[in-house]
């Protein structure tokens, strides 16, 4: 009963959500990526179902497993790699995938080390950026998503995440957390009614 007023309030009220507050990374945890711009989380689709793409559950394509990354600190440089269901994926690393369209893919394990660096301490927000050694670096181009979608080579539509975007908004802001946002956390109380 109480669960079915939860949700009942939840839908008829209007509220404004508490702004999410990021974690610092530690090497070796795992995270949820949350795009501030998008409102979603970092995830596979896009091209070939393994580029980057936001979403804006963390789950994967047509099921309710979970999709987080784990973060590993190598020489000041970092590493993500796909957490699928729990599991850290064999093999499956966000890497830049081209130096010139700034495609990230999510399925290899090379080009894998990315820069973070903390553009916001209030909210652990951070920019994400391909580190100077590889071949497309750009020091005004920075990991993120965009205000709008791509088809994704006849494969459906998506928010592409690219290592290519211009800085100096939220869509090339990420904020790194253990548990998803609230509303993610209400969608599944409230359909499974529990």
């Amino acid at each position: 009963m109480i669960a079915s007023a939860a949700c009942f309030l939840t839908q008829a009220q209007t509220w404004t959500a508490p702004t999410l507050m990021g974690s610092t990374p530690a090497s070796g945890t795992t995270y949820y990526m949350y795009n501030v711009g998008s409102n979603g989380y970092l995830n596979q689709g896009g091209w070939w179902f393994t580029g980057a793409a936001v979403t804006a559950f963390p789950e994967a394509n047509a099921s309710s497993t979970s999709i987080k990354w784990t973060a590993v600190n190598t020489s000041g440089s970092w590493t993500f790699q796909l957490n699928s269901g729990g599991s850290d994926q064999s093999g499956h690393y966000l890497f830049a995938g081209s130096t010139t369209g700034g495609d990230i893919f999510t399925d290899n394990t090379t080009d894998n080390t990315w820069n973070a660096v903390l553009t916001d301490a209030k909210t652990n927000t951070y920019s994400i950026q391909v580190v100077s050694t590889y071949g497309g670096y750009n020091a005004t181009q920075y990991v993120g998503s965009a205000s709008t979608t791509e088809t994704a080579s006849g494969l459906g539509i998506a928010t592409v995440v690219r290592s290519n975007r211009a800085g100096g908004d939220g869509y090339t802001q990420w904020r790194l957390h253990h548990k998803p946002t609230w509303t993610y956390i209400m969608r599944g109380f409230c359909s499974t009614g529990t």
